[in-house]
């Protein structure tokens, strides 16, 4: 005989419509604050935090309207994100904000919501094992989404986060091919339809949104340049054309007879292929845009796999190409130029392990005559 649960009680069970494990509170008053997860684990967590602050699902404020985060977060997304950012990042907001904010603190209040709410949600992240960029990422939305809330809606007298340290996240570690793997690779790729996209990769560094993004009249071959002004981004199974990163993304590169011959074999792929007439410079075989997922899948991760060589993605190739520029004796300020970064420093912070030991010590003492001139 089954009894019935009684008030401030919890439950965790799986609801197969939403295909989901929730985790449900049985209030006084009748509510029953819930919060969903995929997994019975993270759903017991949730369930943790629910009893642990069961009083404030029913401690509200008498001036303020009783608006719960989820919906907040999504008439945001929907009247302000979509409307004022690119919609790649509309869709990074949105996929975050369903899958790591709404699950765990949607029911909540928003003006019950406190820093202690965002510690433990930020915890059971972590103990999820959402990565640290995700993390940080998770923050920065939800941040955001709050102090609108704060400022242009006055549902929030401030915003929570401000007593939350940003989750720290490390930057990637840098994993250059070798010059015997590159050459590897390119002698794969030397027959490939794709081989030209892959040489010029490796030479000058190219985003793959760049790369991918580039048509017929980017490139000069009488005058031996490359004009970057776009990158071709896969969002939301679309391709959306973007700006480059930075104003120092739009660049002109000047080429190498190396990189000159490349685009010559590329002009003969694509009249073998019938595709001469295509603007875009190394599309598909069906003459669209090349999808970065598709590359990948298809093309990059089978010749690591064939050439036994470690899996790291297609921007490491990027990498390489700045550590091989900068362990060459390249300046700093030419190197980023032609990768497109905004500031030497930034060229330096990112690589500045691989440039050789007299560069690294003519940076130094330059450091050493500012610090020393203050």
């Amino acid at each position: 005989m089954f009894s019935r649960r009684g008030n401030g009680e919890g439950t965790v069970f799986f609801n197969t419509r939403r295909k989901k494990w929730i985790a449900k509170l049985t209030m006084p008053d009748g509510s029953r604050p819930e919060r969903s997860a995929a997994t019975k684990a993270q759903a017991r967590m949730l369930l943790t935090e629910l009893e642990k602050h069961r009083d404030s699902f029913t401690v509200t404020s008498p001036h303020r309207e009783y608006v719960y985060l989820a919906d907040y977060a999504q008439t945001w997304l929907e009247s302000v994100v979509k409307l004022q950012r690119a919609p790649a990042t509309f869709c990074n907001y949105k996929l975050t904000i369903n899958k790591h904010i709404a699950p765990y603190l949607g029911d909540w209040l928003l003006e019950n919501l406190n820093a202690q709410n965002v510690t433990d949600w930020l915890r059971i992240l972590r103990e999820s094992e959402v990565g640290e960029r995700t993390r940080q990422n998770a923050y920065a939305i939800l941040r955001a989404c709050l102090e609108h809330a704060v400022k242009n809606d006055r549902l929030l007298d401030e915003n929570p986060l401000n007593y939350v340290d940003k989750p720290r996240h490390e930057r990637e570690e840098i994993l250059p091919f070798t010059i015997e793997e590159a050459r590897k690779i390119l002698g794969y790729f030397e027959s490939h339809r794709l081989g030209a996209a892959v040489e010029i990769a490796f030479r000058i560094g190219l985003r793959q949104g760049e790369l991918f993004g580039l048509k017929r009249q980017d490139v000069d071959l009488k005058g031996k340049t490359l004009r970057i002004t776009r990158q071709a981004c896969e969002v939301g199974g679309k391709i959306v054309w973007k700006n480059p990163k930075s104003k120092a993304g739009i660049r002109t590169i000047e080429l190498d007879q190396d990189c000159v011959d490349a685009f010559i074999r590329r002009e003969a792929v694509a009249m073998a292929e019938g595709l001469r007439s295509c603007e875009i410079l190394f599309p598909s075989r069906s003459g669209n845009v090349m999808r970065r997922s598709n590359f990948g899948h298809r093309h990059w991760a089978p010749c690591l796999r064939k050439l036994g060589i470690e899996h790291r993605g297609f921007h490491h190739v990027r990498h390489t190409a700045a550590t091989m520029m900068l362990s060459s004796g390249v300046s700093v300020a030419t190197v980023a130029r032609v990768i497109g970064h905004s500031k030497p420093s930034t060229t330096i912070d990112i690589y500045g392990h691989c440039m050789p030991l007299e560069g690294r010590a003519a940076v130094a003492s330059i450091s050493r005559r500012i610090h020393e001139s203050g």
